[in-house]
């Protein structure tokens, strides 16, 4: 079986997409079978680290977090997509530790954001508030937080950075309020 491979335009493209947040299509190419196999990448940007996520033939393979600040991300974001399409696992990819950059709220919370629908299960220590997302006809989002019986239901800006900042901040304040209502019943 021949190895799948990225053509040099694909790095290039890379250089760019993990600055970015996005789906990007690729397409992989065996040399000396002319296959080919195509690739969904998912990149999220988040404080300290990139999450992405890769499809290939439709199906969710698998995700990396890596530290946004390392120059080499388009090169090892690369090893991790055709390490993928060739059945083994990519090495150094992630760095040991690596993964820590960036909390499953973070990368939940700006994906939500990103995809503007959708429900979300969040873990936030014990709880696991829901989180149901929409875009507003008006501009913006339309959020609601839930926990058992508890719901918060707001509106976040278009811009979707100050929108994470927003719905972060929210959902400290949601955990934390349910956290009193749960010692004061005590």
């Amino acid at each position: 079986m021949s190895r799948l491979s990225l053509n040099a335009s694909a790095y290039i493209r890379l250089q760019a997409q993990v600055t970015l947040s996005g789906t990007f299509n690729h397409t992989l190419h065996s040399r000396d079978s002319g296959r080919s196999v195509a690739a969904q990448v998912e990149i999220e940007q988040c404080t300290a680290g990139i999450t992405v996520m890769v499809r290939i033939c439709g199906t969710r393979n698998t995700s990396v977090t890596l530290d946004k600040h390392r120059k080499n991300n388009a090169t090892r974001v690369a090893s991790f997509i055709e390490g993928i399409a060739n059945g083994r696992s990519p090495t150094g990819v992630p760095d040991v530790d690596e993964h820590e950059a960036v909390s499953d709220i973070e990368a939940t919370l700006r994906l939500a954001i990103r995809r503007g629908r959708g429900i979300y299960h969040l873990i936030a220590d014990e709880l696991e508030p829901s989180l149901q997302i929409q875009r507003n006809p008006r501009r913006g989002y339309i959020a609601t937080l839930e926990l058992d019986d508890a719901g918060y239901l707001f509106t976040l800006p278009a811009d979707n950075q100050r929108a994470h900042a927003i719905l972060a901040d929210y959902l400290n304040q949601f955990l934390q309020g349910y956290r009193n209502s749960l010692a004061a019943a005590a």
